[in-house]
């Protein structure tokens, strides 16, 4: 999954519009009724965020169905691999063959994440006024955050998949290869956990960061 398809990216953002806007009205002074003024900067702020959902979507969609068909290509190859001449190569060819067709879905997804996170920041710096910057720090810096947090998962996951390709090329010698792959499969599973129980943690705590940063970009500044 790509790396900006797991839940609302605007989610907090969105709790913390109407704190933001009323804010900017309170130290926008008389020209116009505070009220009125935050309630116009909250829905600019809300389209930000549905604009955003649109533009992410078709993107998330289309990330998922690449990775879809790089599972099922390698479903079918690894199948061919019984019969082959070289099995233990037929393999790891056909794994090799899949992490690139997922590093294709992945580049492709974020391009088209970026793209949205940008139009974004645009859309945030015509709404927020002079608290533009600090939710744009705080969206960027989450964004980096999130970014180290599935590298560090990547790269813990690596050595599980080496484990499985080295099980399964172990198993073509066994008399019943769909038990020994069963074994091997269920050993990467275990292996892999780990790694998505600390993904989460990071995921969990890149948000808590990027909320307190967020909580800071509201104008603390009151009419007398």
């Amino acid at each position: 999954m790509s790396r900006g398809c797991r839940g609302s990216l605007l989610r907090r953002f969105a709790v913390l519009t109407g704190a933001i806007a009323l804010g900017l009205a309170w130290v926008a002074g008389p020209a116009a009724p505070a009220f009125a003024q935050a309630e116009s900067v909250k829905q600019c702020l809300a389209g930000c965020r549905d604009s955003a959902k649109e533009c992410n979507d078709p993107v998330c969609d289309a990330q998922m169905d690449c990775a879809h068909a790089c599972r099922t290509d390698l479903k079918s190859a690894l199948q061919g691999c019984r019969t082959a001449g070289d099995p233990s190569s037929c393999i790891a060819d056909a794994f090799t063959a899949s992490e690139s067709c997922h590093d294709a879905c992945r580049t492709t997804a974020q391009s088209g994440h970026s793209a949205c996170f940008d139009a974004t920041n645009t859309c945030i710096t015509g709404c927020a006024g002079d608290s533009a910057d600090c939710i744009i720090g705080c969206r960027e810096g989450r964004r980096d955050c999130t970014q180290l947090a599935y590298q560090n998962a990547d790269t813990c996951r690596s050595s599980c998949r080496e484990t499985l390709v080295a099980a399964l090329q172990a198993c073509t010698t066994e008399s019943d290869f769909r038990a020994c792959a069963k074994q091997a499969r269920a050993a990467f599973r275990s292996c892999s956990e780990p790694c998505g129980n600390a993904l989460k943690s990071d995921l969990a705590a890149c948000r808590k960061v990027r909320n307190s940063c967020l909580e800071t970009c509201v104008p603390t500044t009151q009419p007398q």
